[in-house]
């Protein structure tokens, strides 16, 4: 019998924060690609992610009693990048399988 199959998915999320100078993005997506012919079987799948996050650490007490939404310091960035993640396969008697994970991670604070 042979056969071909595939999914796929993915999320993005973004918010403005609470606080000023606070928006957060973040992004994900997956992949699986297949096709198997009796006993030999081939697929490859793959996911990746990117996030850009904001998080302003503590703030003076008076201050935020005057100003709920107001930060002391910025910019607190943290930038993740996971370029992918991916594996390929065939025949369930000799897999041959190969990952793939690059990965970025940044982070600025002032």
């Amino acid at each position: 019998m042979r056969g071909l199959s595939w999914f796929g998915t993915a999320n993005v999320f973004r918010d403005g924060g609470w606080r000023d100078a606070s928006p957060s993005r973040l992004g994900q997506v997956f992949g699986k690609l297949g096709w198997h012919d009796g006993a030999t079987q081939v697929w490859l799948s793959a996911s990746g992610a990117s996030s850009d996050l904001y998080g302003n650490g503590l703030q003076d007490g008076p201050l935020l009693a005057s100003r709920y939404a107001s930060v002391y310091t910025r910019p607190d960035r943290t930038r993740n990048d996971a370029g992918g993640d991916g594996s390929a396969a065939r025949s369930t008697e000799l897999p041959v399988r190969g990952p793939l994970r690059p990965r970025k991670v940044e982070a600025w604070r002032w």
